[in-house]
């Protein structure tokens, strides 16, 4: 017997995240769905040593969190057969050791080994969105990790409650939270600025009473 399809309706109830569960309040044009719904997940695969190369030849393999550093690829190794392929967008997160580790990739195509997945966007939800939220999710999926060597599983990622918005309102806080992350980061220069100065000045003070006397 052919299975009945689902309605519209019935999908987004499937979808939506009941009230119990959601983390917080948020505004009326938002709704708390589970991210599965709106992502597709691809689990990575490792493959035999033997089929990567140091070379530069194929794509690059990325294998574990130590390839993910300060939000960019560090790429070591590199597989001409590659069997489970992330793409250029692709939020990548690592779900094994060290969990948790998030990155947009940039490069055209990687492969990804069992320790990292790749949340891909539908056409409803923008990337850079999601890689912030998830972000902000991580201490949560860190909690939910499991066994002596910690890990996320498909369904932590899956079942994660995501405030869905319009793709507008959605580029609208991925602007805003740019626009304050710049301000951190000139503050930052201007406070490493500021230390050098003061440490030339009380070095020049010291050599001056060197001098002096």
């Amino acid at each position: 017997m052919r299975k009945k399809q689902k309605t519209m309706e019935e999908l987004l109830e499937e979808a939506l995240v009941p009230e119990e569960e959601q983390p917080y309040e948020v505004r009326k044009n938002y709704k708390w769905v589970k991210l599965g719904s709106v992502i597709s997940l691809i689990s990575g695969r490792d493959v035999s040593s033997k089929l990567c190369n140091n070379d530069g030849k194929g794509i690059p393999y990325i294998m574990r969190a130590s390839n993910i550093i300060d939000g960019k690829l560090n790429v070591e190794r590199w597989i001409e057969t590659p069997t489970v392929v992330g793409l250029k967008g692709d939020v990548l997160i690592s779900v094994k050791g060290t969990v948790g580790k998030t990155v947009i990739q940039e490069i055209e195509k990687v492969h990804l080994s069992r320790q990292i997945m790749a949340l891909r966007c539908t056409g409803i939800v923008c990337n850079r969105y999601l890689y912030y939220y998830i972000n902000t999710y991580v201490k949560q999926l860190k909690e939910n990790s499991k066994g002596i060597i910690p890990g996320i599983s498909r369904e932590d990622i899956l079942n994660a409650p995501f405030p869905l918005a319009s793709l507008k309102e959605q580029k609208r806080i991925v602007d805003k939270v740019e626009r304050l992350l710049s301000k951190i980061d000139e503050a930052k220069r201007l406070i490493e600025e500021a230390k050098e100065t003061f440490e030339l000045r009380r070095a020049a003070i010291w050599i001056r009473r060197f001098v002096e006397h």
